[in-house]
């Protein structure tokens, strides 16, 4: 019987949901991906993870028939601002820019997208599917923390991730990451759990 590719399991370092603020190194991984701009709860985000997850399904049934099953990853989005390194919390809402996306086992490659793409828009489910690509990076060395509670208070979970990483002689750098435990159409705000994280480099000393 093949055996079913469990990401989440073979990473499990880097998906650990652990709340104390750690270092980790998230090694190179394949993820499908959707870049927009736009409020976490603006229809933009929303059709993005639709496309995002109706190629998950339509790889993951082909990975299956094929011999080569994998579990879905948990959903994830970084996050940035217009002022590259700012806080863009601060900025409009609307402004924002994201990455929406999910980690896929390697073999999935292009032939395999352009096949599952044309499978959703023969069956009349292509909807925002041409913009789904593979993407491969790697974010190195990274501060994580497990948030629980709603997403308007991650700013105090963050706030803990900045201090420990100042307490390492490291610094924020790159985009701010979310891994998104729950669903938060069947889960209570106070019991939403995302893994928190943030690439760092060793800070600049100051003159």
């Amino acid at each position: 019987m093949a055996r079913t590719i469990d990401l989440r399991r073979e990473r499990r370092e880097e998906y650990a949901p652990a709340r104390k603020p750690h270092v980790v190194r998230v090694m190179r991984g394949r993820y499908l991906a959707v870049d927009g701009q736009g409020a976490p709860e603006g229809d933009g985000f929303r059709r993005a993870v639709h496309a995002l997850y109706a190629m998950a399904h339509v790889l993951q049934a082909a990975a299956r028939a094929a011999g080569r099953g994998f579990k879905l990853m948990p959903l994830e989005a970084q996050w940035w601002g217009e002022a590259p390194g700012g806080d863009f919390t601060r900025e409009p809402r609307e402004t924002w820019r994201y990455k929406v996306m999910m980690r896929v086992p390697d073999h999935v490659g292009d032939r395999q997208l352009a096949a599952a793409r044309a499978a959703l828009e023969a069956s009349g489910r292509g909807e925002g599917v041409e913009a789904v690509e593979l993407e491969r990076f790697a974010e190195g060395r990274c501060i994580q923390a497990l948030h629980v509670g709603p997403y308007a208070r991650e700013g105090e979970t963050v706030a803990r991730m900045a201090a420990e990483a100042a307490a390492l002689g490291l610094g924020f750098a790159g985009a701010h990451h979310e891994v998104y435990l729950s669903d938060p159409r069947r889960t209570p705000p106070e019991r939403l759990r995302t893994l928190l994280r943030h690439p760092v480099r060793r800070a600049t000393a100051r003159a």
